[in-house]
């Protein structure tokens, strides 16, 4: 017998238990990634803010000559 994974080599005849400790482990990690996920978008949302001070819009008539940089 040849094993793909570590999954293959528990006994699936058995009942699957889980730890108390594991789910209150996974639920903790899962409130840890969305307060890491608020904090972020809160972030990103103040970079915004402040980049788009600095930003004017600019109206162009047809007609106008604009000077295009493509990269």
């Amino acid at each position: 017998m040849h094993p793909g994974g570590v999954h293959e080599l528990r006994d699936l005849g058995q009942l699957e238990r889980r730890s108390a400790d594991g789910e209150e482990f996974d639920k903790m990690i899962n409130e840890l990634h969305e307060q890491v996920k608020a904090k972020l978008q809160n972030s990103n949302q103040r970079y915004k803010q402040k980049a788009d001070l600095k930003r004017r819009e600019v109206q162009f008539d047809v007609g106008d000559l604009v000077l295009a940089d493509l990269r």
